[in-house]
């Protein structure tokens, strides 16, 4: 209701990651609710009370689930639900492309697909090792200098990113970057523009 007063009507409906355990002693997770049930709700509010301006909305997608057959049944009950578009993970590797090709073919869902020009050894091994659900592989880490400079590692970044856009460009149906640091001008090489 709040997106509707505000003239918000599009979303990206997720449910989130759980709570660090340090969080746990003071905070509660509530996961009694998540993205497909919030989903549902937005479904019937567009079928009723949204139908003339319907919010349009899409969800995530966790190419690297171990079981790939729950998160292809995911994203079919959320398609179900209402979501228009998915956006993936970051995809870093051949693996991540095939799994998406996969889910992609299974469920015919609309992908935007996650590119993230890591930028220094650093921050490979930091993505690799601290963040859930993205598979930053140990190849992926070696392409990078161990003591490189800010461009080495930056020029890495925009050649995997290339890498993995040419990968895809097959199947997914667009793009979305996010650049560690807000180094956003490394658009401008991954488009080549």
């Amino acid at each position: 209701l709040g997106a509707q007063i505000n003239d918000i009507h599009n979303a990206l409906i997720i449910t989130g990651d759980p709570l660090p355990q340090v969080a746990r002693e003071t905070v509660k997770a509530v996961f009694n609710f998540d993205s497909t049930g919030l989903m549902s709700i937005v479904k019937e509010m567009n079928e009723d009370s949204f139908s003339s301006y319907p919010l349009s909305y899409g969800g995530a997608i966790n190419q690297n689930r171990r079981n790939i057959e729950i998160e292809i049944s995911r994203v079919k009950k959320k398609i179900d639900c209402g979501a228009e578009f998915f956006l993936t993970q970051p995809v870093f590797s051949e693996q991540d492309v095939e799994r998406l090709r996969r889910i992609k073919q299974e469920t015919g869902a609309t992908i935007l697909c996650g590119i993230m020009p890591l930028v220094s050894r650093r921050n490979a091994l930091f993505m690799k090792n601290e963040i859930a659900g993205v598979n930053v592989t140990d190849e992926v880490v070696n392409m990078y200098p161990e003591n490189g400079t800010k461009q080495q590692g930056e020029a890495v970044g925009i050649e995997l990113a290339k890498k993995m856009m040419s990968a895809t460009e097959d199947f997914v149906d667009g793009y979305y970057f996010s650049f560690p640091f807000n180094r956003t001008y490394m658009l401008h090489d991954i488009l080549g523009k």
